[in-house]
Formats: C-alpha cells, sequence, structure tokens
C-alpha cells in the first residue's frame, strides 16, 4: 500500500520512512490484503506520520487447524510465521534499500506476538546479522533502533493470564468472547508445533508475557503499545508493558503506552470509539516523528 504518487518499487526518499505490517487474526485467518479489513490499520498510518508513504503488509503462511492438514509441516507452525516475517523485512532492506531505523515494525493481535518475535531474533542473532550484512546491521552488539508498534498484543498464548477478577473475564463486552477456548484455543496447541503444546505457557518466542517464565526484553527497540481498557487481553499486554518498561525504560527511546477508554480488542479497525481512535493515530504520528 502506498501513498499515490510513490513507486511502490523506488528506492526510500530521504527521511522516508516505512511500516512493516503483520496482520492479526490468531494466526488462523484475516489477509494481509490492502482492501481486506485489516488494510485500515495500514490506511490509518499512512494518514497520520508524514513520513510514511507505504507500507509493506506481509501475507504471512497462516496455521492450518483443520483436519484436512495431515502433517505438521502442513499446518504452517512456528516459526513459519517468522520466517516469513523475516523476508518481508529483508525485502525492506536489501531489496528497495531502507535503512533498519526507518523501519515501523506494526502488528496487531496475534501479529504483534509476531512482531515481538521478530524483534526477539533480531536481538539474539545480531552478531550473525552484522557479519552477512554489516552495512544494514553496523553493530555487533546492539540493532538499529527502528519502532516496533504493538496494537492489542496477544503476548501470552497460555492461560497464565485465565481465572477469576482478569480482564479474560471480566471485560464481557469485547466481542472476543473465550481467548482460551474455541479458535483461540485451538491455534494456542496448534501453533507451537515443534516446541510441543507447552511451549503457549512457557516460551518467550510465543507468550513473552506469561507470568510462568520470567522474559527479558533488553536490546529491544523504541517501544509503542496500546491496548483498549475493555480488552480481555488487556491485563496480558499490561504484564507485557511493566517488563519491557522494565528493561528498555520509558520515554521516547523506550516504552510509550497509550490505553484507549471504552475501547474493545484491536479497536481501530472498527467504528466503535472514533474519538479514541482518532487520539491513538495522533500519538502514534507524535511518536515516530518525534526525531524530526
Amino acid at each position: 500500500m502506498t501513498s499515490p504518487d510513490i513507486d511502490v518499487h523506488a528506492p526510500p526518499a530521504p527521511g522516508e520512512r516505512v511500516v512493516l505490517f503483520l496482520h492479526g487474526g490468531g494466526y488462523l485467518s484475516w489477509s494481509a490484503h490492502p482492501h481486506f479489513l485489516m488494510g485500515k490499520h495500514s490506511r490509518g498510518l499512512l494518514a497520520h506520520i508524514p513520513s510514511v508513504h507505504r507500507a509493506l503488509a506481509v501475507e504471512y503462511r497462516l496455521t492450518d487447524i483443520s483436519p484436512r492438514a495431515m502433517s505438521e509441516a502442513e499446518r504452517h507452525p512456528f516459526p513459519t510465521a517468522l520466517l516469513d516475517a523475516l523476508s518481508g523485512l529483508d525485502y525492506l532492506l536489501n531489496g528497495l534499500g531502507f535503512a533498519m531505523e526507518n523501519v515501523i515494525v506494526v502488528g496487531d493481535s496475534a501479529g504483534a506476538n509476531l512482531a515481538l518475535a521478530l524483534a526477539r531474533h533480531l536481538v539474539e542473532n545480531i552478531q550473525e546479522l552484522h557479519a552477512r550484512v554489516p552495512e544494514k546491521f553496523p553493530s555487533a552488539t546492539e540493532v538499529p533502533r527502528y519502532y516496533l508498534l504493538l496494537l492489542s498484543a496477544w503476548s501470552d498464548m497460555g492461560t497464565s493470564h485465565a481465572g477469576k477478577g482478569t480482564s479474560a473475564e471480566r471485560n464481557v463486552d469485547d466481542y472476543l468472547v473465550d481467548i482460551f477456548k474455541g479458535p483461540l484455543g485451538e491455534a494456542s496447541k496448534r501453533y507451537p508445533g515443534p516446541l510441543g503444546v507447552e511451549a503457549a505457557e512457557k516460551h518467550e518466542y510465543i507468550s513473552p508475557a506469561s507470568k510462568n517464565i520470567d522474559v527479558s526484553f533488553k536490546g529491544f527497540p523504541r517501544t509503542f503499545i496500546e491496548v483498549g481498557d475493555i480488552d480481555r487481553f488487556y491485563d496480558m499486554v499490561g504484564t507485557l508493558r511493566q517488563r519491557m518498561v522494565r528493561d528498555i525504560g520509558e520515554g521516547r527511546d523506550g516504552v510509550r503506552y497509550f490505553e484507549a477508554k471504552g475501547a474493545v480488542h484491536d479497536h481501530l479497525l472498527f467504528p466503535f470509539s472514533e474519538p479514541e481512535d482518532k487520539a491513538v493515530l495522533e500519538a502514534i504520528g507524535d511518536w515516530v516523528e518525534g526525531d524530526k
């Protein structure tokens, strides 16, 4: 998706930033196509971040939980989606020529889970990235300070945020009915694939906000975390925020947080809370453009 006067394949203009968008859908459904529902996220960002003129939405392979997916490989479990996200990033950096520090990695819901996994992969493999593409990763110890935008992050695929009094139970006005059963519950079993079902409870790439493990976020980039206060994911996003603030701090180069009042899960996709939607997008634009 691009602004009307931009060639999608053109090298970046001076100061141009770009969105790498990873869509939600529980790793089971939805699409990155700009005319699909999820395209609203990219359109909103293009309209509110002046230095962004195009967005690459990755059509990553979805996890198949149907009986017809006979083999594990056919189900596209972890790390299939992560490999596809990496391919998208590689295209922006080495295909088009963007600098890492001008990339805005955006994910909503399961896409935010994937964005967190991508960030962790970069941190854990920085020495290899430096050796292979030193012009894009000039340091062997630190990833360039890009942008990480997390919307309604599904940051705990396990059950550590379940139980009486939790947002998963009390936020009954959210359209998500049960985040531990049905399709999302099945996804939490299938998506970990070769890591085993227990990975949903105790793996930093799958559930970085799980209370069953203590996960480090040292080396992560500046991050904007957004969630609605009646989102069933509210509590897990709160845990994620606390851990990231502990490890990378708050403010311009740490964590920025926005809590949308009266807003449901992934509310920017729907016309439920338009005043809050506008405020969120304006805050994101200010966060990105604050460097200028």
